[in-house]
């Protein structure tokens, strides 16, 4: 009873229903379980009912039966359906954040504080279009209900005025499936939540309906995370096949590109601070996670994955910087050769009129007796170096050949072609 109660705060879905199905045999032997069920019978009403609808979900989120393709490319795969009581598409979109096994959780938290901190939405909401996210309850500990405000971008925002919605946010904790989901669905003016009731639509504003989900799971190539969505915006300034074309492409592309924007600038951010503020949720969810990745694939194997994560940060920043060296250099070697070549003749002859003091031409270096294709040369070997640099930590480097270079500099080419070779 205790560890229901337990999982029912925590938003542990299905951890609740094995739990139920291991007491409600018991309903008739034990008085105790009996009066637990007596007491909460809402509570477990409601659970029950939760539960089918995170299987509907899952089902939607997880499944291909049923979704046409829209669109695809090397990062975001979207899907879409027509409904039949609703003129507007419901949208699927999904992407893969690639990290170790051993900084899955970290990632997993950085992931979840964009969404679980409501209120910084609007910093990193595609277009700048959220004007306010305010949370107006929280009945558990994963789910809020939400009021989410948008203004749209001129030339809509002068023909269709601001919107709002109220939202329930409902989270579920799938730890132990590595995974965590929160569904979206709206609420009418009246409607109550505990002994919360649904206001009316502000002044100024039109109330539009969202409908949607959010998906993470925990993978061994990184995370993967799906975002279902229907938008109705009740404007006849957009009709339904506009917003369904936005829908299949540039919404949820540009959801996705946010997201990942945000994640690499999360060090140092305002959602590092909350996380850090906040330890009872992101400490707990992070601590669950990675016990049931050491319970999966072995704390050794997760042990030498972080101290492997921590290694390649190291080693990355040691090879970006020779790298950035190796250019610089190449850069400047191949400027101090052109100009003394004279090959930027014509642009010192355009401002010749106008009054300057000569400076004295420096003493001609050893390397000036290398001709303006020397020099490139080297500019371009310099990169390659720093390339195989990369390459030797065992990652993988691409060379390609533009088009044409063979004809414009088959000396150049050759070098390039002994990297093809070589790595």
């Amino acid at each position: 009873v205790d560890e229901l109660d337990q999982a029912i705060k925590n938003d542990q879905v299905y951890l609740c229903r094995d739990l139920l199905e291991h007491m409600d045999p018991a309903v008739s032997k034990s008085s105790v379980v009996r009066s637990y069920f007596e007491k909460h019978e809402e509570v477990l009403q409601n659970l029950r009912s939760d539960i089918e609808n995170l299987d509907t979900l899952l089902g939607q989120l997880n499944t291909d039966e049923g979704w046409k393709l829209a669109s695809k490319n090397s990062k975001v795969t979207v899907y879409f359906q027509k409904k039949e009581d609703s003129p507007f598409l419901m949208t699927k979109a999904e992407t893969l954040f690639e990290a170790n096994l051993g900084s899955l959780p970290t990632l997993f938290v950085k992931l979840l504080s964009l969404f679980n901190e409501n209120d910084l939405m609007p910093k990193w909401f595609p277009m700048g279009v959220m004007k306010g996210n305010d949370c107006l309850y929280q009945p558990t500990k994963f789910s809020k209900i939400i009021q989410p405000q948008i203004k749209l971008p001129l030339p809509l925002s002068a023909v269709i005025g601001p919107r709002e919605s109220v939202v329930v946010g409902k989270g579920y904790d799938m730890s132990e499936r590595k995974a965590v989901a929160i569904s979206i669905n709206p609420l009418n003016a009246g409607e109550t939540v505990d002994d919360w009731v649904c206001p009316e639509t502000p002044q100024g504003f039109t109330r539009f309906v969202m409908f949607g989900a959010y998906y993470f799971e925990l993978t061994p190539k990184g995370i993967s995370f799906k975002l279902l969505q229907q938008l109705d915006l009740k404007s006849k300034m957009i009709p339904a096949p506009i917003l369904n074309w936005l829908s299949k492409g540039a919404m949820p592309n540009e959801f996705m590109s946010k997201i990942r924007d945000r994640i690499k600038k999360y060090e140092g951010s305002i959602w590092e601070e909350r996380v850090n503020a906040n330890p009872e949720l992101y400490d707990d969810v992070k601590d669950r996670l990675m016990r049931t990745l050491q319970k999966e694939y072995g704390i050794q194997t997760i042990a030498l994955a972080q101290e492997d994560d921590q290694q390649m940060k190291k080693t990355d920043s040691k090879r970006t910087s020779r790298l950035r060296r190796s250019m610089s250099q190449a850069g400047k070697r191949l400027s101090r050769g052109i100009s003394k070549r004279g090959l930027i003749k014509k642009q010192t002859e355009v401002v010749e009129e106008v009054p300057v003091e000569e400076v004295p031409e420096p003493e001609p270096e050893e390397e000036a007796e290398k001709g303006p294709v020397d020099y490139a040369k080297d500019a371009v070997m310099l990169g390659i170096n720093a390339v195989s640099e990369v390459v030797d930590l065992t990652r993988r480097a691409l060379v390609t050949v533009a088009p044409g270079l063979k004809e414009i500099s088959p000396i150049l080419f050759k070098d390039v072609e002994e990297l093809q070779h070589r790595n």
